[in-house]
């Protein structure tokens, strides 16, 4: 074989290698990616179902979405002034289970970041409503860390400000 047809042979798997390295990576990028929205959307369940039983005051189905020691933040607007509570998610509960109303809590624009397939951070905005007329609206944010058992939520934040948004 000649050198240019050695030369022509040793480019054609060159590029065959870097052909194959790129379609690779591109297959693993589809791959995390098709994963990454299959885990967003395992995110956003687990805080769409803590939310329904919340609301529906299934107050022990509320307990099993949070870690054993998670940590809930509630901010009110109170007059003038946001007043901020920090609580265990046990006292959460146990005031909970006091509850008796009944609401519903839709949320929207949410935004799920997930880092390394184990921590996950969902933020959106919230209105709560008790037999179709808006008691108040916020912002809620969820922390959680991905466990044998699935999704648990360790921390919970929200904004609960009076009345419909602004906006409405």
């Amino acid at each position: 074989m000649s050198r240019g047809g050695v030369r022509s042979a040793a480019c054609g798997i060159k590029g065959l290698v870097i052909l194959s390295i790129m379609l690779l990576m591109g297959t693993s990028v589809g791959i995390a990616q098709t994963a990454t929205a299959d885990a967003k959307q395992a995110v956003l369940q687990k805080v769409e179902q803590f939310l329904e039983d919340l609301g529906t005051l299934r107050i022990d189905a509320v307990a099993k979405h949070l870690t054993a020691d998670a940590l809930i933040v509630t901010v009110r607007k109170r007059g003038d002034s946001m007043e901020s509570k920090t609580t265990t998610g046990k006292a959460w509960i146990d005031r909970l289970k006091m509850s008796k109303t009944k609401f519903e809590e839709p949320i929207h624009n949410v935004h799920i970041t997930i880092d390394s397939e184990a921590l996950a951070y969902v933020r959106a905005d919230f209105v709560v409503n008790i037999a179709e007329n808006t008691l108040s609206h916020g912002v809620d944010q969820f922390t959680l860390i991905k466990t044998s058992d699935g999704w648990k939520i360790a921390a919970a934040a929200y904004t609960s400000i009076p009345g419909p948004p602004e906006d409405k």
